[in-house]
Parts: structure tokens; sequence; C-alpha cells
């Protein structure tokens, strides 16, 4: 199966939870992972967002419904791409923001989780990396590039 933009079922987001989990090596994480509307984000410029409880090895995952992303974004984000970014800050211990120099690194750190989990996502489906720059504007969950 090649490459698609949603997520249509919680099957398939429960399928490819499990997949990514053990090709991450984070099968002692438990995540609790959701695809939900804008407003249940707590940023709501993002495709997605992670709580994550250190300790106890678990986090809440909320990754964007197909209907809030029509024009949000300028380039190609898969929410399976979304999934494995977010699964990514279970390795990846990011401190809050609270100086100027820290979100700097915020910022610089989540880039490096977005080319991680990009080069993940490319492997998988032998995809260059320009196929993020393609139209992707549909909203029936078919790559029309």
């Amino acid at each position: 199966m090649g490459p698609k933009l949603f997520i249509e079922s919680e099957e398939e987001l429960q399928i490819l939870t499990k997949e990514w989990k053990e090709k991450l090596l984070l099968q002692n994480w438990v995540f609790s992972v959701s695809i939900v509307p804008s407003c249940d984000m707590t940023d709501q410029n993002n495709a997605g967002e992670t709580n994550i409880e250190w300790v106890l090895r678990c986090a809440d995952i909320k990754i964007l419904r197909k209907e809030d992303r029509h024009g949000k974004y300028i380039v190609k984000q898969p929410m399976e791409l979304v999934l494995i970014h977010e699964l990514l800050h279970g390795k990846f211990m990011l401190m809050e923001p609270s100086t100027y120099e820290a979100t700097f690194l915020d910022v610089k750190n989540h880039q490096l989780l977005e080319d991680m989990a990009k080069a993940l996502y490319m492997t998988k489906y032998g995809l260059p990396y320009d196929w993020f720059e393609g139209d992707w504007s549909d909203t029936d969950g078919k790559d029309r590039k």
C-alpha cells in the first residue's frame, strides 16, 4: 500500500500506532492516540500534539482531523507522518521554552524530530523528499500529484 494523506478509521490509527511503536522501539510505552478537531488541540496551529508522563512512560497523542486541515499547510503533512513525529517525542525529552534561547532550541529540536519522521516515512514508502511539495488540497484522502 502506498502513502496516503489521511487516516480514515480508528482501526487504521491503532494498526499504524502499533507498527510505529515497534519500529521506534517504544513497546514499553503506553500511548492513547486520537484524531481530534482543532478545538481539542492546545495549539490550534499544530497538526499534532503530545502530552507525556515521562516517569510512567505514557503519553496522550492528538492528531488533527482531516476536516480541519484544508488549506492549513503548504506542504503535504500526512497524518501517519504526524503520528511518527508525535511518537518520536517518546525518545526525546524536550524542555518547555521559557527563554528566547530555550524557544530557539525547542524549534530546532522539533525540526529534527520532523526530519527524522519524514526520513522514516519516505523510507517506508520509497518517496523522494520533493513528494511533500505536491498539491494536497483534496479532502478525500487521495494524492493527486
